[in-house]
């Protein structure tokens, strides 16, 4: 996989909305998840170019990660873990690890993504 590893992406307002972090061919090489509610919440990321292309209980996404209650889940930015996304990258938190969860956290969560050009 090409390209520098970069912190590209930073939101401490994330929900149940797709959200674009980038359009593009790149792989996702790490995290940092923080959620502050008292449940279990999951990061779904989507690979599409935009965020109208993910609809939240009906598109699969290709990774769910869960982030703890009241917890973080850290992964290092390492070149030899990436999970790659050719079309793009969209993320949303629900509190449902089901693919056709919908709900979203009573507090939104924060995310820090780790990726680099996957061309």
């Amino acid at each position: 996989m090409a390209g520098a590893l970069q912190i590209s992406y930073r939101n401490d307002n994330v929900a149940n909305t797709a959200i674009l972090v980038v359009a593009g061919n790149y792989a996702v090489a790490g995290w940092n998840l923080i959620n502050p509610i008292a449940t279990n919440a999951y990061l779904k990321i989507y690979n599409s170019a935009t965020a109208v292309g993910v609809v939240l209980g009906t598109t699969t996404p290709i990774l769910t990660l869960q982030i703890p209650a009241s917890g973080t889940f850290w992964q290092s930015n390492e070149e030899k873990f990436q999970i790659a996304f050719p079309s793009g990258i969209v993320i949303a938190v629900t509190t449902g690890m089901a693919d056709s969860s919908t709900a979203g956290p009573a507090t939104n969560c924060y995310v820090q993504l780790f990726y680099n050009s996957n061309v």
